[in-house]
C-alpha cells in the first residue's frame, strides 16, 4: 500500500512537536546534571570539613 503524502502543515508541525521533544528531553539530562554536580560537590565538601 502506497503511504499518502502529507501536506507541508504536517510535516512543520511533526518536525516542530520532534524539536520541541528534543528541547525538553535535553533540559531533563541537564537538570540531572547540575543535580549529580551539587550532590558531588556536597561530597568532597564533607570529605574536606572531616
Amino acid at each position: 500500500m502506497i503511504p499518502l503524502p502529507q501536506e507541508p502543515s504536517e510535516i512543520r508541525r511533526l518536525a516542530r512537536k520532534a524539536r520541541s521533544e528534543a528541547k525538553r528531553q535535553t533540559q531533563k539530562e541537564i537538570t540531572r546534571m547540575n543535580e549529580n554536580k551539587e550532590q558531588q560537590n556536597k561530597l568532597i565538601q564533607n570529605n574536606e570539613k572531616g
